[in-house]
């Protein structure tokens, strides 16, 4: 498996308060244990791009993707959904067959 994280060294525009920290950090572990677990994916890539007012993060799998039925059965993925609606964020899932993009953003006080 092949695991890659890019995100910017040093930038004060990603500093944030420690809950907002911890729910980013929650919905990314459960979209990489989805990625894993689920989809088999053998390659997976979380792009952290944060701006002067949101952070923007995605992960990208190239596993075997998901149905829009077994999108709303999982408890993963409402709890990540509600985790982003607490934030005031939105969530996004693409099934790309093959392969899933998560898709997070949330407003940097």
């Amino acid at each position: 498996m092949d695991f890659t994280v890019h995100y910017p060294k040093h930038d004060k525009a990603l500093a944030v308060n420690t809950k907002l920290g911890i729910d980013v950090y929650r919905i990314v572990q459960e979209a990489v244990n989805n990625a894993i677990k689920h989809a088999k994916a053998n390659n997976i890539t979380v792009d952290v791009k944060p701006s002067k007012n949101f952070l923007d993060v995605q992960i990208i799998d190239d596993g075997h993707g998901f149905s829009d039925t077994n999108k709303q059965q999982g408890y993963g993925i409402a709890s990540m959904q509600n985790r982003a609606e607490k934030m005031a964020g939105s969530l996004s899932l693409q099934s790309m067959q093959p392969g899933t993009k998560v898709a997070l953003r949330v407003q940097l006080s």
